[in-house]
C-alpha cells in the first residue's frame, strides 16, 4: 500500500488543530471530518498507523482483522510537531511533494522539507535590505 501524503499532511494539520489536552481521537471520528471525507478511510487509518510507527503520534492500536487497525489518538509527539511546521505552508508543500515519492519515511521528508526550509532561509537573509 502507499501512502497518500496529502492526507498524512490533512491528518497532522487537523490533530493539531483539535486536539484536545484533556482527551483524544477515535479513527473512526476522525474517517467522518469534514476536511478529511475526501479521502479513502483506509488512507486515513494507513497514514495514522505510518505517522505512529515513526512516532510522530502517541495512539494505541487496536488490531481488528474485519475493518483493520483501529487507533486512539492521544497526542501529538515532538517529531510530528517539527513535520506541522515544516507542511504548514501550502506553496512549501506543493513545491517540494514531488520529491516525497522517491523517500520512504516521514523522517526523510523531514529532512528535504527542513534542507528546503534552510536554503530558503540563507538566502531570504542575504538578499540585501
Amino acid at each position: 500500500m502507499r501512502i497518500n501524503y496529502d492526507c498524512a499532511r490533512c491528518v497532522m494539520l487537523y490533530l493539531e488543530e483539535n486536539l484536545s489536552y484533556r482527551g483524544g481521537i477515535h479513527s473512526e471520528n476522525l474517517i467522518n471530518v469534514p476536511i478529511l471525507t475526501s479521502f479513502n478511510p483506509d488512507d486515513i487509518r494507513y497514514a495514522v498507523k505510518q505517522l505512529h510507527k515513526e512516532k510522530m503520534l502517541d495512539c494505541k492500536v487496536n488490531h481488528k482483522l474485519k475493518n483493520g487497525d483501529e487507533f486512539f489518538i492521544f497526542d501529538i509527539e515532538p517529531e510530528g510537531h517539527k513535520f506541522c511546521d515544516l507542511i504548514r505552508n501550502e506553496e512549501n508543500w506543493k513545491q517540494e511533494k514531488p520529491k516525497f515519492f522517491e523517500l520512504s519515511t516521514f523522517k526523510s521528508i523531514i529532512e528535504v522539507l527542513t534542507a528546503t526550509a534552510t536554503i530558503a532561509g540563507a538566502f531570504v537573509s542575504a538578499m540585501p535590505k
